[in-house]
């Protein structure tokens, strides 16, 4: 953690993968791992370790955290903080729409639009 506050997220990264790989289901190490491919641009696996940490943390409390919820929100709630950040809905979460919505269809090609009638030059009186 402090390489994170010193803004060294290179060693914060070394850090965390060698936490991951000796306790790959450890809640703090996948949430860490999830802050990690976050800060590098990979939100997709990122949003994937932080549902992973969701499980894993429900109730799980950190002594110390840097999340803005604090040490009175499990690492599972933090984990849904930072999908929800992402606009990703989770059913551990709580997010009960993602378990009633149905997956979006694919998109539609739309036809193109018919073309304007051609304007007739009005009709001249036999007179």
């Amino acid at each position: 953690m402090r390489e994170v506050v010193a803004g060294n997220w290179p060693a914060a990264k070394a850090d965390f993968e060698q936490d991951y790989k000796g306790a790959p289901y450890h809640p703090i190490a996948q949430f860490n791992m999830g802050a990690t491919y976050h800060h590098d641009g990979d939100v997709n696996t990122a949003d994937k370790m932080f549902s992973q940490a969701v499980l894993s943390g429900r109730t799980y409390h950190a002594d110390e955290t840097l999340e803005p919820e604090g040490t009175s929100a499990s690492v599972g709630r933090h984990a849904c903080t930072r999908l929800h950040k992402d606009n990703k809905l989770d059913i551990n979460c709580g997010d009960q729409i993602a378990m009633q919505l149905p997956p979006a269809p694919p998109p539609v090609a739309q036809a193109a639009p018919e073309p304007a009638p051609v304007a007739q030059p009005p009709k001249q009186g036999r007179n």
